[in-house]
């Protein structure tokens, strides 16, 4: 019995180390899976645009980006663009690095090790282990030497979720998983490296900022998912989260926040669903990397293209979420700028790298107060040296509001793109023909385009009172107003130009956005806080809005 077992764990270890290629599963909120793929195919086309179809084709195989439910699954060939994922998606939630399941390249050949079955606790211990010593995780994960007296940099925080399995005690898993990591890796048994009885020492400020009463959770946290649905084994780490355990979706720039506020992924996929599409360009960075000589010839030059006159308005900005989204889109300021490196815990976690990486993505060389550290300023303000003219609107009655999005809007360092007004939106110089020029110090150009993405109440987490159906009918009489000829000939020197606008709402009922009588689709459905929400997006045109009051 004893021969077959060693004979069994021979095989076992002739897995391949999964250093290269990466095994990605990027998840992401329900109903956001096609916006997510969209991200990650642009993304790969920046970073290799000169592939050739004809060589290299299970290099490209690898690559090839594939929905499932709950997120998008991705292999890479390293680091650099993991890096790259980390830094750029918007719509992403984590990115786990799978260590074993299924992913094969165009021959057959396995490039992880295969899910494994475990109906008991002596089973788990057992192949886990074989899982860890085949694959050398000692050979990435950065272990302490023998002066360290047995205590590792990191701390290990355990995940367990079971389905349909005969291991459904989620506690007792992770215990036996941290006892493995002990007798794996020859540490003391009584040196604990799991931070999961340590979470009433955290005090949370709410927004990614973690206040601890020790200096043992300011060290890096090697975050592990052990996944196990029928009776099958799979096993994760979270390379997107850090010491404070932070999903992809919390910038770092929201620590005051106003009543009900949105997510910021999902004020991302609201834009991208609006027509606000990325526009990054990732020449700068291939070239400091050497991977490219040359800036290749189907990557749009945004240095000499035209510069056009960009509106982007949230009547109901709240803590100014979608506002500060979209102005880091079109000021092309990636969404991970302030976040820390990814793999913490590991030794892929490189801070120079990361670093140098953020300096090359953001549109200046001003970067917070000290530009030769080589820790960034999470809180810094960066001045934009952008040649786009952008004009951000943001507007709530709620005076409270309007000073937490200021707040957050300076954090995220584009507080010098977004004018704040605080009034009735039906009062916002962009819907009242009749409202004095001096409330707001912008001057009104004549453009095609103008793209209203907003959140309005309805009725869930705050108290929104009576009216909602009025309040919504209001709000797209207010849009329609903007294809006035009348009001754009008051409000501009210029002649009219206006022809569309594109608006993008989400709410948790989509009849009481169609009360807006907008021409509005459903772009897609996911869940907010528990409630389910519906986004809805359209053009409203010059041509549909006369046809509209015949």
């Amino acid at each position: 019995m004893e021969r077959r077992r060693s004979r069994h764990n021979e095989k076992e270890h002739d897995h391949q180390v999964p250093t290269a290629p990466f095994n990605l599963f990027i998840s992401c909120l329900p109903g956001l899976e096609k916006l997510l793929h969209q991200e990650i195919a642009y993304l790969q086309q920046q970073w290799h645009p000169n592939i050739d179809e004809n060589s290299n084709r299970i290099h490209q195989k690898l690559q090839n980006p594939k929905i499932i439910a709950g997120g998008v699954t991705l292999t890479v060939a390293d680091t650099t663009f993991v890096y790259v994922l980390h830094l750029y998606l918007g719509t992403a939630s984590h990115i786990y690095w799978r260590l074993n399941g299924d992913a094969a390249t165009d021959d057959g050949a396995n490039v992880v090790a295969p899910l494994f079955r475990a109906r008991g606790f002596p089973e788990l211990k057992r192949k886990l282990k074989d899982l860890i010593i085949s694959q050398n995780w000692a050979s990435w994960l950065d272990l302490p030497s023998s002066e360290e007296k047995d205590t590792p940099s990191w701390r290990l925080k355990v995940k367990v979720a079971t389905s349909k399995s005969k291991l459904i005690h989620t506690k007792a898993v992770e215990e036996r998983v941290v006892e493995t990591f002990h007798e794996v890796f020859g540490l003391n048994a009584t040196a604990d490296i799991s931070d999961n009885h340590k979470a009433k020492d955290k005090i949370a400020d709410g927004r990614g900022s973690v206040n601890t009463l020790d200096d043992e959770c300011n060290k890096p946290t090697l975050h592990l998912l052990v996944r196990i649905e029928r009776d099958m084994v799979q096993v994760s780490i979270d390379t997107s989260t850090s010491s404070y355990s932070n999903p992809l979706h919390r910038r770092g720039y929201r620590l005051a926040s106003a009543k009900a506020p949105l997510r910021e992924d999902l004020a991302y996929a609201l834009l991208l669903a609006g027509g606000l599409m990325p526009s990054w360009d990732l020449r700068p960075l291939r070239a400091s990397l050497m991977l490219s000589e040359s800036p290749p010839s189907n990557v749009i030059d945004h240095e000499s293209s035209p510069t056009p006159v960009v509106w982007l308005f949230d009547p109901f900005c709240g803590s100014g979420t979608i506002a500060i989204e979209g102005a880091g889109l079109l000021a092309k300021m990636p969404p991970g700028r302030l976040r820390p490196p990814p793999f913490q815990g590991t030794k892929f976690c490189d801070e120079n790298l990361w670093n140098k990486m953020k300096c090359l993505a953001l549109p200046t060389s001003n970067i917070g107060t000290k530009v030769d550290s080589k820790v960034i300023n999470h809180e810094a303000t960066i001045s934009l040296g952008i040649k786009q003219k952008i004009s951000i609107l943001a507007n709530d009655r709620d005076a409270g509001a309007i000073e937490s999005a200021k707040s957050n809007a300076q954090r995220a360092g584009v507080d010098k793109l977004i004018e704040f007004h605080c009034a009735s939106f039906s009062s916002h110089p962009i819907f009242n023909r009749f409202a004095k020029r001096d409330l707001i110090p912008l001057t009104y150009p004549s453009i095609d385009t103008i793209i209203i993405a907003t959140n309005p109440p309805y009725g869930k987490r705050t108290a929104a009172g009576k009216g909602l159906s009025k309040l919504y009918q209001k709000l797209g009489h207010s849009i329609k107003s903007i294809l006035d000829e009348k009001r754009n000939t008051i409000n501009s020197k210029e002649e009219p130009k206006r022809k569309k606008v594109q608006c993008a709402i989400i709410g948790d009922n989509s009849r009481l956005i169609r009360s807006t009588e907008l021409p509005l689709e459903v772009a897609f459905s996911s869940k907010h806080g528990g409630i389910g929400v519906v986004a809805m997006t359209g053009i409203i045109s010059e041509e549909w809005d006369r046809m509209h009051q015949l």
